[in-house]
């Protein structure tokens, strides 16, 4: 036996007897503890099918596609190899978004899908290191604010929007917490979850952005409900991951959001104060939701202020965004609606980033003035606004990386916490 695999096997023993023994504050005395649930809330957007080292010096960033001529990876390959093992003789193609090269709700895409020529990989993936340790979970995003074919393309007055469209191929799926849990869901002032009304508009509209559902033919989401379908959940999560064709925004707010109905849904009182813990892997930050457009207006200004919703066309009460912020919507996922953090569905939402630098802090730099001393700190300002959200989800900050190594040494990092601290409790 190697150095290293001892020292595995001396920690694992470690922790299982630790489990033998009742701890103060658990639920009940157990000799075997049930390994930790870990939900991967997995970013699919389409930033993911560039490269990861490169610098955009084009608007869309067509310049930073891989060359499958050199047998270049995206950042989605490079997430792949790491969750799922790395391909044996990698090579790629770049597959134009046509429904002959299988495009469905990304038809047209301006940006090809990156698509590995080799099925064949090493079971050297996270997923497989950890396949016997971690009761995993997959969720992914839906990134359709309606469906493919929607008019206006933007989003639907609230009265027209067709949910089995959305909820289909052409609406990537959509996980609809209402049809799920058949009652209305509400935010804020008693606000309906994905309606939503601008102050230069009469109309009322609805969008349903999030996650993917159980129905989806890739990215669906799924978990583990107990330690005996936790190898064969691992495996139909590493199919699906190889299925996703990255495609669309970053709707990290309403996948939070669907996320926490989704437990809910499907943990009922399993979810309790053991877990699941939830690790959001992302290479970008939120969608706006219609916050630049005012949505968040009554909310953001002082009544007394002169631009307090000056555009607006209705009462400034009646003007909403579709979803709570990113931030918000952590925080309600660990701590409910509970002002003493009581009724909520996950034990801690950790957040990894996945940025080269130079990409992110130039194309934000022209967006906003992130200011010599933020720069000189070493935060990105991608880093800076996932740490927000990590900080409301329980977590001391966002775990950042900008290499596959690096990405791996960071999920693995996490797992092992999680895997300890779950043993400890």
């Amino acid at each position: 036996m190697s150095k290293e695999a001892s020292e595995k096997f001396v920690v694992r023993a470690f922790l299982g007897l630790l489990a033998s023994f009742a701890l103060p504050g658990c639920a009940e005395s157990r000799t075997e503890v049930t390994p930790p649930l870990v939900i991967l809330l997995v970013d699919t957007s389409g930033s993911l099918e560039q490269k990861v080292d490169c610098e955009c010096v084009t608007p869309s960033c067509v310049d930073c596609l891989p060359d499958c001529a050199s047998d270049e990876r995206s950042r989605w390959i490079d997430w792949i190899e790491v969750l799922t093992g790395t391909y044996h003789a990698y090579a790629c193609e770049a597959l134009e978004r046509t429904e002959e090269n299988g495009a469905t709700f990304d038809r047209g895409n301006q940006f090809p899908h990156i698509r590995p020529l080799s099925d064949e990989q090493a079971e050297d993936g996270l997923l497989d290191l950890y396949r016997d340790r971690v009761r995993f979970g997959l969720a992914t995003f839906d990134s359709e604010a309606a469906y493919v074919d929607a008019e206006p393309p933007w989003a639907v007055p609230v009265d027209e929007f067709e949910f089995e469209k959305s909820e289909g191929v052409d609406g990537m799926w959509s996980y609809n917490p209402e049809r799920e849990l058949g009652t209305v869901t509400e935010w804020g002032n008693g606000w309906r979850i994905g309606e939503f009304r601008l102050p230069a508009d009469l109309e009322s509209y609805y969008m349903d952005t999030g996650i993917r559902g159980p129905q989806a033919e890739s990215g669906a989401v799924i978990g583990s409900l107990d330690a005996s379908d936790m190898v064969e959940v691992n495996m139909r999560i590493q199919e699906s991951i190889r299925a996703v064709r990255p495609y669309g925004s970053t709707p990290i707010a309403a996948a939070l959001v669907d996320l926490r109905y989704w437990l809910s849904a499907t943990y009922g009182a399993a979810v309790d104060d053991a877990g699941p813990y939830v690790v959001l892997i992302t290479d970008g930050r939120p969608d706006d939701d219609y916050r630049s457009s005012g949505c968040d207006c009554a909310r953001e200004r002082d009544p007394s202020d002169p631009d307090y919703c000056r555009e607006a066309l209705i009462d400034p009460s009646e003007i909403h965004c579709p979803y709570p912020t990113a931030e918000e919507a952590a925080s309600t996922l660990l701590c409910g609606d509970s002002t003493q953090c009581t009724s909520g569905v996950a034990q801690r939402l950790y957040v990894v980033g996945y940025e080269s630098e130079p990409v992110f802090r130039n194309v934000f730099e022209v967006l906003e003035d992130v200011g010599d001393q933020f720069i000189s700190s070493g935060h990105t300002p991608l880093e800076r606004g996932l740490n927000s959200i990590a900080v409301a989800g329980g977590s001391v900050g966002a775990r950042m990386a900008d290499d596959p190594k690096a990405l791996r040494d960071v999920l693995r990092e996490l797992f092992d916490e999680i895997e300890s601290a779950h043993a400890r409790h």
